[in-house]
C-alpha cells in the first residue's frame, strides 16, 4: 500500500506492482476514479482523490475509511462527544482522574496523559467548557479515518479538502468558528488540534 501527495502521479501515468515473478501496471485513474490491474493470481488497484493525491494497493485490498474508536476521536467541536459542548466532568468520566490540572488567569490546563490528551478549559469547574484539546497517542483519530502517525500523503488522501496553514499544520475541518488541526513532524501526523471557538 502506497500513498502519493497531490502532484506526484498524473492521470494515465503507469504505476508498477511487483509480485516476484510478475510485474504488472495500473494507470492512474483521472479525479475521483479507480483502476484495477491482475495477473498470476495478483491484483493493484489505484484511486485518485479529487486533490490529485494517490493510493496504489500492490496484491492488497485499497485502505479505505477507519473508523476512529470511542472515546479516541477527536473533530472540530470537541473530543469522544463530537456534538455539543464538552465538559470538565464529561471527560473526565471518560478518561478518568487528570494527571494534571493547572489554573492561570481564564483558563485551565487539563492533561491525562495515559489518554494522550492535553485541553484548555473556560475554568477548573466540573461546567467548565473545552476550548482546545490536543491529541498524541496512535489510538488516537478524526472523524474522517485520519490517524496519529499517519503520512501526510494519506492524510491528503483521506481528507482531500484539506487546507495548508503553515509549513507543518493542515486544517482538516471547521465549522461555526471550530477547527480540526493536523500537526505534521518527519511528514507524520505527530498531533490533531481541536480548537473551539
Amino acid at each position: 500500500m502506497q500513498w502519493f501527495l497531490p502532484g506526484v502521479l498524473q492521470p494515465g501515468q503507469k504505476v508498477f506492482c511487483s509480485i516476484v515473478p510478475n510485474v504488472f501496471a495500473g494507470r492512474v485513474p483521472t479525479t475521483g476514479g479507480a483502476d484495477f490491474a491482475w495477473t498470476g493470481g495478483a491484483q493493484m488497484s489505484i484511486q485518485r482523490a479529487s486533490n490529485g493525491s494517490v493510493e496504489a494497493a500492490c496484491n492488497t485490498q485499497l485502505a479505505g475509511i477507519r473508523p476512529s474508536t470511542m472515546p479516541y476521536v477527536i473533530g472540530q467541536n470537541g473530543v469522544a462527544l463530537i456534538r455539543g459542548t464538552n465538559h470538565l466532568a464529561q471527560l473526565e468520566q471518560r478518561y478518568g482522574r487528570p494527571t494534571s490540572t493547572h489554573a492561570s488567569s481564564g483558563a485551565c490546563k487539563v492533561v491525562w496523559q495515559r489518554a494522550g490528551l492535553q485541553t484548555t478549559f473556560t475554568s477548573c469547574s466540573s461546567r467548565a467548557v473545552l476550548v482546545r484539546a490536543t491529541v498524541t497517542s496512535s489510538r488516537w483519530g478524526s472523524l474522517t479515518g485520519v490517524q496519529i502517525g499517519d503520512s501526510l500523503a494519506r492524510v491528503l488522501f483521506e481528507a482531500p479538502y484539506a487546507r495548508r496553514l503553515g509549513a507543518n499544520r493542515w486544517r482538516l475541518a471547521s465549522s461555526h468558528g471550530h477547527s480540526l488541526v493536523a500537526e505534521i513532524a518527519r511528514g507524520r501526523v505527530a498531533g490533531l488540534v481541536a480548537m473551539l471557538g
